[in-house]
């Protein structure tokens, strides 16, 4: 017991040395070390990823559209208010494809986390 007591702490040690990198990259990604900015670069594509899945869930009506509603709204918001989201994408939106690209380009646009038509929302 003692044993999953202390890997279970140590996850939540990792955990949140992982949290205060992600912030720190989030509100200032221009300034930092391009090897903090590489480790960073899984932690969004694993959030885009995520969304694109969401998005194309959404669009088969796979999924509830409540639950497209709740992700959709959440990662607007991420795109909205975190500078490192932009970095990344102006990087890295290639690894996408359409539909999902020109999406989250256009949420880039507006900096906005209203919901759209677009992607089933209605």
């Amino acid at each position: 017991m003692k044993a999953k007591l202390e890997t279970w702490a140590r996850v939540a040690e990792i955990a949140s040395a992982v949290a205060v990198v992600v912030s720190q990259r989030d509100a200032d990604p221009d300034n930092v070390p391009a090897a903090s900015w590489e480790r960073c670069l899984n932690y969004y594509f694993m959030q885009f990823n995520s969304w694109e899945y969401m998005y194309y869930q959404n669009l088969d009506d796979s999924i509830p559209r409540q639950l497209w509603v709740g992700a959709d709204s959440y990662f607007k918001s991420l795109v909205g208010t975190k500078p490192g989201y932009i970095r990344f994408w102006k990087e890295i939106e290639t690894a996408f494809d359409e539909p999902f690209r020109s999406y989250v380009t256009e949420e880039f646009r507006r900096g906005s986390p209203e919901p759209t038509v677009q992607g089933g929302l209605q």
